[in-house]
């Protein structure tokens, strides 16, 4: 993970050669077309990072199999999540937590309860990605065994256990 501090280095020396390649370009002779200004170089960057933290987002087998889970229409309670992949409470919230911050999911509270879906607004190239990954995984024993326990679970679970 990248911190505050590395970030600060980073858009430093984008700065650094920004400003680089417009002396370079102001001595010489021939004239220029492309100019780069910082606040360009800035923007890029910006925007090259956080396609880089969508895509790293997905990189982790148990935020996959969260994705598979919530495909679709579907809303669940953090609860039902847990027992689906056999894991704490602590461990999904904190998964769904790093999906959300990188807009894959969004959540809704009920009372005490956190409830969470796919995301509804997803850019169309996300969402033809995810399709794919979903399509691909979905038929994996892993997800297969996960959505078993999840039906499972559902169909024994007390109406009063959360929301």
């Amino acid at each position: 993970m990248v911190t505050s501090l590395e970030k600060v280095y980073q858009l430093n020396y984008y700065i650094r050669i920004s400003r680089y390649y417009k002396e370079v370009h102001e001595d010489s002779t021939m004239e220029s077309s492309v100019t780069i200004d910082d606040l360009e170089i800035i923007r890029y960057f910006r925007q090259m990072q956080t396609t880089s933290e969508i895509y790293k987002s997905l990189a982790d087998e148990t935020r996959l199999r969260l994705l598979v889970l919530l495909q679709g229409q579907s809303e669940y309670c953090v609860c039902d999540l847990m027992h689906a992949l056999d894991m704490p409470q602590s461990t999904v919230s904190r998964h769904l937590a790093y999906l959300k911050k990188n807009h894959w999911v969004q959540d809704r509270r009920g009372g005490v309860w956190m409830y969470y879906s796919m995301k509804k607004e997803l850019d169309p190239f996300l969402r033809a990605q995810l399709v794919l990954i979903i399509s691909t995984l979905a038929g994996t024993e892993t997800c297969r065994a996960d959505q078993e326990r999840l039906a499972s679970y559902l169909k024994t679970k007390d109406a009063g256990a959360c929301g």
